[in-house]
């Protein structure tokens, strides 16, 4: 149900993750990363940003009428991301490195 919708789906599929086209494909690669694993960090946090800034834009055009482009989300995404794994720096230097070469 929430890549059936157009907006969810369009800026899934066109700008974040377009090898996994539905949310059944999404679940199951989630869920079969090995545990300890910096690429499944960096999809799980991709994906929770991502379902944040959505429900996000949903409120904002339900309550505010105010409206982002797909490029503005995107921008503002990569940015949280890119500042999330930046914090890891300190604490674990080696995580920060392997995320931000993935």
């Amino acid at each position: 149900m929430f890549l059936n919708c157009g907006f969810s789906s369009q800026l899934w599929l066109q700008s974040l993750h377009p090898e996994l086209p539905s949310w059944y494909g999404t679940m199951m690669t989630l869920i079969n990363f090995p545990r300890k694993n910096h690429r499944r960090r960096l999809a799980l946090l991709v994906w929770q940003t991502t379902i944040y800034f959505l429900w996000e834009e949903r409120n904002n055009r339900l309550h505010w009428n105010n409206f982002q482009t797909y490029a503005s989300i995107i921008s503002q995404l990569e940015n949280l991301v890119r500042d999330r794994i930046s914090s890891f720096r300190f604490s674990n230097p080696n995580l920060s490195s392997s995320m931000f070469q993935i």
